[in-house]
């Protein structure tokens, strides 16, 4: 529904309220409805509608009314029963100061007079609503970013309607259940559609160009039934077929400590103990920060399970069978200002465990054991007893023992770049990892050297690596020494 109402700038100056705070509450005299339009119709002098808002709460208390009364609003001069009075809250969609929403047009279209009250865009004011429309996708409008109110009505609608069993319209006679149904899938499905534009407006930049939003969750699951979550997922063009991703999920799910998450994940549906062997290559890296943590599945059942453990303990369970499925998570905390921001900012500190997830680069023996680099080796087992795992305490002690200069080259970062290079260095394992066919105790001064970028691409030229002895002897007989 699309409405036009009238604003006193006398009483309230709502051209200044809107743009300062994007969310207002007027006084509620109509029976509006969560989602409708409502366009804001400013007196004298301007005369014209200058705001597209949208209805994001109705029947708000008085007491729980934003404060905005430095833009005009005199409480303690109202009457008692003025305060009693609900409110609804309107949230700024777009904002236009065009001559083709003045009275004068909106007049040619059926609007007979300045509206005095709420005037409903139906009957022979349709086509005066959609006039309004086309003027403001038209017009140089400012367009508002509403993503952190579209996820509060997301977490909102599950709240509500997570477990509640829905209904098809079409086999129901009863009038109110009838109505309560319509209203379950118009929410359910305006909060889908809300998620979907988050997750539009998080790709739609060119550091993400190569990415896609792929499968998502619909607004009620497959037993009818209002969910407790919605996800959808973040796929690199190049690895759209592969079950895992880096999947934004709005959950009210207990095990969740925040109702919205990023995570590196692979979906069951479409996982084989392969896809899971692979996936769960994440272990192998370091956790990103502080705010990242495991999630782990077991074989036993499907819940999932926030563990205090450490990366190596996880490791050990996982080898031994008793985990299924590890998934990386990071939690995106209240307040939900600059989202999109934020979640961008995530996608990127989750996407080196997401390259390391679907790589099938990794499986030739290709390593790079360094702290800031996109692609970590994971474990390579061919049978359950026959694995064997790298990790960051392998990097500490070769550079302890060898330091950071490369063995073939000699470059040093620290020396050619001054501070921002120290501590940079690759770390070669001499034997490749995919000819290691048992276990072995590593000799971390024998089996690990510190090579450079450039020198470590060279070994790695071929599927065979060349041993460094011969990167050394390409390197010397082209600089003639």
């Amino acid at each position: 529904m699309q409405w036009i109402i009238p604003c006193d700038l006398n009483y309230y100056d709502a051209s200044v309220a809107v743009e300062k705070l994007h969310i207002i509450d007027l006084r509620q005299n109509n029976s509006f409805n969560i989602n409708d339009i409502v366009y804001i119709y400013a007196s004298a002098p301007y005369q014209k509608i200058m705001f597209k808002t949208r209805v994001v709460d109705v029947n708000v208390p008085y007491e729980q009314t934003i404060d905005d009364r430095d833009f005009g609003k005199i409480f303690e001069d109202e009457e008692e029963s003025k305060r009693k009075r609900p409110y609804v809250r309107l949230q700024l969609i777009n904002t236009s100061d065009s001559e083709a929403l003045s009275l004068t047009h909106l007049m040619k279209y059926g609007l007979k007079k300045a509206p005095q009250g709420a005037v409903k865009c139906i009957g022979d004011k349709l086509q005066l609503g959609e006039y309004i429309s086309e003027c403001f996708e038209g017009s140089s409008s400012i367009s508002i970013d509403t993503s952190n109110q579209d996820i509060e009505d997301v977490i909102n609608y599950l709240k509500e309607y997570h477990g509640k069993k829905y209904i098809q319209v079409e086999k129901l006679t009863n009038e109110d259940l009838k109505n309560e149904m319509i209203e379950f899938r118009k929410r359910g499905q305006n909060a889908r559609k809300q998620l979907l534009d988050i997750a539009n407006k998080v790709i739609d930049n060119p550091e993400f160009s190569d990415y896609e939003v792929s499968k998502r969750l619909d607004w009620i699951n497959q037993a009818q039934n209002g969910c407790d979550y919605f996800w959808i997922e973040f796929k690199k063009d190049e690895f759209r077929e592969s079950p895992s991703s880096i999947s934004l999920v709005v959950s009210v799910e207990d095990y969740y400590p925040t109702f919205v998450a990023l995570s590196v994940e692979a979906k069951d549906g479409k996982c084989t103990e392969e896809d899971y062997r692979k996936h769960n290559r994440l272990i192998s890296r370091d956790l990103p920060n502080n705010d990242a943590y495991y999630v782990t599945t077991t074989f036993k059942d499907t819940n999932h399970s926030i563990t205090n453990l450490s990366r190596e303990e996880i490791m050990r369970k996982y080898h031994k069978g008793e985990i299924k499925k590890i998934k990386l998570q990071m939690d995106i905390n209240e307040p939900y200002t600059d989202l999109i921001s934020r979640l961008r900012a995530g996608i990127k500190v989750l996407e080196p465990y997401y390259l390391l997830a679907v790589s099938d680069e990794l499986g030739n023996g290709y390593e790079v054991l360094e702290d800031d680099q996109v692609y970590y080796e994971g474990s390579v087992t061919t049978v359950k007893v026959n694995k064997y795992e790298r990790n960051q305490e392998a990097r500490r002690k070769c550079i302890e023992i060898h330091g950071c200069q490369c063995k073939i080259c000699g470059f040093n970062f620290e020396k050619t770049y001054g501070e921002a290079g120290k501590g940079l260095i690759h770390v070669h394992h001499v034997v490749p990892i995919s000819s290691i066919k048992e276990q072995y105790q590593i000799d971390y001064e024998k089996d690990l050297i510190p090579v450079c970028p450039n020198c470590h691409a060279m070994i790695h030229r071929k599927k065979d690596p060349y041993t460094p002895e011969e990167i050394s002897e390409m390197y010397t007989k082209r600089k003639g020494v």
